[in-house]
């Protein structure tokens, strides 16, 4: 699976305040990482009631509706993050 990179991604608060920007992020986007698991099943039609929960390591968590993901722009740009501009080279567990 191929890994996206981002740069100078903008920060922004609840209120849109600008925060200041992540140097460089990598990851896997989230869309590929569910087609990689063969978890689709459009025939059973079973995609209309999924919904993906992403938890990060500080207990945030982050729901999206199987339709937000696949059926949407903002959706395959959610990316399931690796590395961070401001952490170690070793990716998390």
């Amino acid at each position: 699976m191929g890994t996206e990179e981002v740069t100078d991604l903008p920060i922004f608060c609840s209120s849109g305040t600008p925060k200041g920007t992540i140097g460089r992020l990598k990851g896997v986007l989230l869309e590929n990482l569910i087609r990689m698991a063969d978890v689709i099943r459009e025939a059973d039609n079973d995609t209309k009631h999924m919904f993906i929960v992403a938890s990060a390591d500080d207990g945030y968590k982050a729901v999206f509706s199987w339709q937000e993901i696949f059926n949407t722009p903002i959706g395959g740009g959610v990316m399931i993050v690796a590395l961070c501009a401001n952490e170690s080279e070793t990716p998390h567990p």
